[in-house]
């Protein structure tokens, strides 16, 4: 447990030091970040000494990578190797420390470490430390609502808010507007995915969803329902412009401005500025059970995972860890 709350620390905090740099040139932070926070995790687990954990570090960061390239047209499905990818190569290093195996002392803050080669001008070292063992990054999670990217939940839910509260119907829908970031109008604006990973990286993908069909359901994302006819009809209508509060705000909120005018005239304005599942408007346990069967439910029985549910609010128990394990193993055997 120890390991793993030390695991999130790390990753949380070493992201928010690289700062921004590393994303608009392209690096993935999952596969940047996620090699060293993993290696100090199983460190921990481990009880491995302080200089054993430095040299894993240093091994880790030398594996630390992940190219954003899938979030172009023809991206593929290498997001999805990236959080597995920093994993392993996190119990890599630990493997090598653990054996003698030495590394650079100094790779996250010194000479060509991953301050100065990733995050450059723009790092924030002091992200590292500040509140360090008084504000845990474990108890700031955000459980995904949608599956998509977290810039776009914001909007999404901007969406999903004016169509419930007007009682909108797709064919009512004249126009989207939705004033976003300039990171987002780069990153997220495709108009036309054509596979799963592009259509969770478009905002007018999404907003079109939200509104001609089911944003929360990740089989929407999947052939051949990728081009249900009437989320690609109002795809048309979807619009992204620069909005500068939006954009003043990022990266430290993902806010949004939607605008939906109807067929007879009528426009209607929602801001979100945090999005629902977040530390600022978290998910309810129900939310979260709710979620986790709806996705488990797809590889294993309703009570396999019912079993996992209840050795997870179990874990504090003297033989909650154990417990939780078999629950799991079992789910598959």
């Amino acid at each position: 447990m120890a390991g793993i709350i030390a695991g999130y620390e790390l990753d949380s905090r070493l992201g928010a030091a690289l700062g921004a740099a590393p994303i608009a040139r392209g690096f993935h932070t999952t596969s940047v970040a996620g090699p060293l926070a993993a290696a100090l995790a199983a460190c921990i687990a481990a009880g491995e000494t302080p200089g054993t954990m430095a040299s894993a570090l240093g091994i880790a960061a030398s594996t630390s990578s992940g190219l954003k390239a899938f979030q172009q047209g023809s991206g593929g499905m290498v997001k999805r190797l990236h959080g597995g990818l920093g994993a392993a190569n996190g119990m890599l290093a630990w493997q090598l420390a653990s054996r003698g195996f030495s590394g650079p002392q100094a790779a996250i803050g010194g000479h060509f470490g991953l301050m100065a080669v990733f995050g450059g001008p723009e790092s924030r070292p002091a992200a590292l430390t500040d509140g360090l063992g008084e504000d845990w990054a474990i108890r700031r999670n955000w459980i995904k609502v949608y599956p998509c990217c977290a810039l776009i939940h914001t909007t999404i839910q901007a969406v999903e808010q004016i169509r419930r509260e007007q009682g909108l119907h797709a064919e009512e829908v004249a126009r989207v507007r939705i004033g976003t970031s300039e990171r987002c109008l780069i990153q997220n604006g495709d108009r036309d995915p054509r596979e799963p990973m592009a259509a969770q990286y478009s905002i007018p993908f999404n907003a079109a969803l939200a509104l001609a069909g089911d944003a929360r359901d990740p089989n929407a994302f999947l052939p051949p329902r990728l081009e249900d006819p009437a989320v690609r009809r109002m795809l048309e209508r979807v619009e992204l412009h620069l909005d500068a509060e939006v954009d003043a705000a990022y990266p430290d909120r993902f806010g949004t401005h939607v605008a939906i005018t109807t067929r007879d005239g009528r426009t209607v304005e929602r801001r979100v500025w945090d999005a629902h599942g977040t530390p600022a408007d978290p998910c309810t346990a129900d939310e979260i059970r709710e979620k986790f069967a709806k996705l488990a439910g797809s590889a294993i029985s309703h009570q396999a995972a019912a079993r996992i549910v209840a050795a997870v609010e179990d874990v504090d128990a003297a033989a909650g860890p154990s417990t939780l394990a078999a629950a799991i193993r079992s789910a598959f055997d």
